[in-house]
């Protein structure tokens, strides 16, 4: 999963954050991102995973959830 998760950042700016959330899942934080910017980054993560040719495992799949938060004082 490390080499997958480097996939990853390698696409998030130096802004976002990637970490793990649960067992298998992890979440990536992106702020100053509104939903359809974070629609977007979504899509570009699903095609770029679904692409890589892995050692252990030919290929993998991924679906990822999209949501937005803003913080209202």
């Amino acid at each position: 999963m490390a080499g997958i998760a480097w996939e990853v950042k390698t696409l998030l700016r130096a802004s976002d954050h990637l970490g793990r959330w649960g067992g298998e899942e992890c979440i990536v934080l992106a702020s100053n991102t509104d939903l359809a910017e974070a629609e977007k980054l979504a899509e570009r993560l699903c095609r770029h995973i679904n692409e890589l040719e892995l050692e252990t495992v030919a290929r993998i799949s991924v679906s990822i959830g999209v949501t937005e938060w803003k913080l209202v004082i």
